[in-house]
């Protein structure tokens, strides 16, 4: 029967074997410098790495990090390593481990229904669950600021991440001239009115942006944006 002292004494004697090899590293595996964020979670028998870009890693050095911090992970990836673990890619060796920050997001999309909650379809590319949906819902065209997570864990089955902490508000849409959400024939007067009469358009519409006139987006607002409004109304642009 093994008692607990031979069996932290075995464990004790794999790790030294998997780590081991960091000390009498194979110069041909300098080519396989590991970078990458993600969060530190709870395996069968030890703490993971679980990698934004993929994968889980045992690695040599956690520092005074521990499951559920967001970490950055730098050092020699060995997919061939030994440990006491029962899941993994392989090891990431000789590393370093720091916070990894998340990047901020903002921009523009639509709420869309994903297979098990709404997602945020946005402009610039990608699906994401929104921390905060607000009164939204879908198909709504809403702007979106916040802080991006590639790595969160959520019940939906689709998605690139999370936006946490997010705000949300509507976004405007060029061609809504009279500021009710939608680009239509209601937006026709308040058009003509910003082109011909700037200032008597800030004046009726003091809470709308005049800029949303510039419709062929050359920075002015003015006859050449005639073409591509009557597009966006009609539905052709």
């Amino acid at each position: 029967m093994k008692t607990p002292s031979m069996m932290c004494a075995l464990l004790a004697a794999v790790c030294a074997v998997s780590f081991a090899r960091a000390e009498t590293w194979d110069p041909a595996l300098e080519g396989s410098r590991y970078e990458d964020c993600g969060y530190l979670v709870q395996g069968v028998e030890c703490v993971l790495f679980h990698a934004d870009g993929g994968g889980l890693y045992v690695l040599q050095n956690y520092g005074s990090y521990s499951v559920g911090d967001y970490v950055r992970v730098m050092g020699i990836y060995d997919p061939t390593c030994i440990t006491f673990c029962m899941q993994g890619d392989g090891c990431i060796l000789e590393n370093t481990i720091d916070l990894c920050e998340y990047d901020e997001f903002e921009g523009c999309g639509y709420l869309v229904q994903g297979v098990e909650c709404v997602l945020f379809q946005a402009d610039s590319g990608g699906l994401y669950v929104l921390q905060n949906y607000g009164p939204y819902g879908v198909g709504d065209y809403v702007w979106v600021a916040g802080i991006y997570d590639p790595g969160c864990f959520t019940f939906c089955m689709q998605g690139d991440g999370c936006i946490l902490d997010n705000a949300i508000g509507p976004c405007a849409l060029v061609g809504d001239l009279n500021c009710d959400g939608n680009v239509d024939f209601f937006d026709i007067d308040a058009f003509v009115l910003a082109i011909t009469d700037p200032a008597g358009y800030e004046a009726a519409y003091p809470d709308c942006d005049i800029m949303l006139a510039d419709c062929n987006g050359d920075g002015s607002v003015d006859f050449f944006d005639i073409e591509p409004f009557v597009e966006l109304v009609t539905g052709g642009g």
